[in-house]
């Protein structure tokens, strides 16, 4: 049925008819629809055959005007034209390389975020607990055209290490400001810099705290004696920047690299995880339910102490 319009007063005879107001411009409402895994790894596929195509002809295409530029001498025209278009191509090189969003997942330790990664990856590859902190050190998640899962464990670099070894020393000054303390701080209901001196160094270097309570004469003196404590720890530190794993399954490789990621609870053991930098986990795209260009980071509880 047609409805006829409401009018505030009848027309005027011979009035000329007021203007009807404009149509309401047509807007195209585009509903957005979750992809499926099969689209996304079809995309995935399709962007980096783009890429693999675009950075050899762009290559080609660099060689050929480097060889030509040679040939040019002197400051001329031709010469300017030549190196302003491959510093245009070089730049369109590094921008065709995708950056990928990082996405960050904060929370209480014992909140859940490792169970959450898990859960969105369907894949067990970062150690969980709901009591204690199991995450100690940043673990990036991404997926990639792989036949395995890979770990990549990047250790702080030596001069890292010792530049963070010798702040904590700096922490556990006793109060005549020159000897260093190896008794454990007194706590109080908030963690201090003195604690997490303290539990820095015992985790990597527990053979310094065992068998005396006396203090280091120094902060130099303390360097030293720690710098030459030889263990499982502190020699593989020195052998290697990026520890590298590879297993089929993903919970076995998870098993491989808890080590590196874990604070683990053990009595005078030496512990990897103050000299770790990142952990990170490389699934197969085909196993992983995660967009390839995104890494999903499991930070360590915002209470810890190395958050």
């Amino acid at each position: 049925p047609v409805i006829a319009p409401l009018c505030d007063a009848p027309a005027r005879a011979g009035a000329a008819p007021e203007p009807s107001p404009p149509a309401a411009a047509s807007v195209e409402i585009q509903h957005h629809q979750d992809m499926t895994l099969a689209v996304l790894h079809t995309e995935w596929e399709q962007v980096n055959l783009l890429q693999e195509e675009f950075q050899n002809a762009a290559g080609i295409f660099e060689k050929l005007l480097e060889q030509r530029a040679q040939q040019v001498t002197g400051r001329s025209l031709a010469s300017s034209f030549l190196q302003e278009v491959l510093r245009q191509i070089r730049e369109a090189q590094e921008t065709a390389i995708p950056c990928p969003a990082r996405i960050p997942v904060f929370g209480n330790t014992g909140a859940g975020k490792s169970t959450l990664l898990n859960a969105v990856l369907r894949q067990n590859v970062v150690p969980t607990s709901g009591w204690r902190s199991c995450t100690a050190v940043p673990v990036e998640l991404t997926a990639s055209n792989v036949a395995a899962f890979r770990g990549e464990v990047h250790l702080k670099s030596m001069e890292e290490w010792k530049a963070e070894v010798q702040a904590a020393l700096q922490d556990l000054l006793m109060s005549d400001r020159q000897r260093v303390s190896r008794r454990e701080p007194v706590r109080g209901k908030e963690e201090t810099p003195a604690d997490v001196a303290f539990a820095t160094l015992v985790a990597v270097y527990p053979e310094a705290f065992m068998y005396t309570r006396d203090p280091w004469p120094s902060v130099a003196a303390a360097t030293r004696e720690l710098f030459r404590i030889r263990n499982q720890v502190t020699t593989k530190h020195a052998a290697d920047k990026v520890l590298k794993f590879e297993n089929a399954d993903g919970e076995t490789l998870a098993q491989e690299v808890v080590d590196y990621i874990d604070s683990p609870e053990r009595d005078w053991q030496p512990a990897f995880f103050p000299l770790v930098k990142k952990v990170r986990i490389i699934c197969p795209a085909a196993a992983a339910h995660v967009h390839p260009h995104v890494v999903l980071v499991d930070a360590p509880g915002v209470q810890d102490a190395n958050a």
